[in-house]
């Protein structure tokens, strides 16, 4: 669930192209497949109806939210991804607040309870250290 709720908060900025999606099974792909066919028609709608177009969601994300929720370590994540440490926390941060809004909200229990664990994993290592420095917003 982590890694599929990251396509809502990150977004890539590099000059560089994003690397191709890495989907930890084809279930996770296939319900890419369909937040990405819903995002498009949206994008359509907003378009007909002369509206502020939303941002697409982004899969660039999804292999190291997967990566951090197993329990791969800091310096492996980051240096795989080629991503700073305060943007993968901060990425990370934003993550869990999603999760857990989920996790609140969600009309099916088997979500709201993913949606709680998913957080859970990510809260670790230097996301949790962050959230523990005075005068810093868990």
């Amino acid at each position: 669930m982590a890694g599929l709720a990251s396509v809502f908060v990150y977004e890539h900025r590099s000059s560089e192209p994003p690397p191709a999606p890495w989907f930890p099974s084809a279930e996770v792909r296939k319900k890419w497949r369909r937040i990405e066919s819903v995002s498009r028609e949206l994008l359509q709608t907003e378009q007909s109806a002369s509206l502020n177009q939303h941002r697409p969601p982004d899969p660039t994300y999804i292999a190291i939210a997967h990566a951090w929720a197993a329990g791969e370590g800091f310096a492996e994540v980051v240096e795989a991804e080629e991503l700073s440490g305060g943007d993968f926390v901060r990425t990370m941060k934003q993550l869990i607040d999603l999760l857990r809004q989920i996790a609140t909200m969600a009309p099916s229990a088997q979500t709201r309870s993913s949606a709680e664990a998913a957080a859970k994993l990510l809260m670790r290592g230097v996301v949790a250290a962050s959230s523990s420095v005075p005068g810093v917003a868990p």
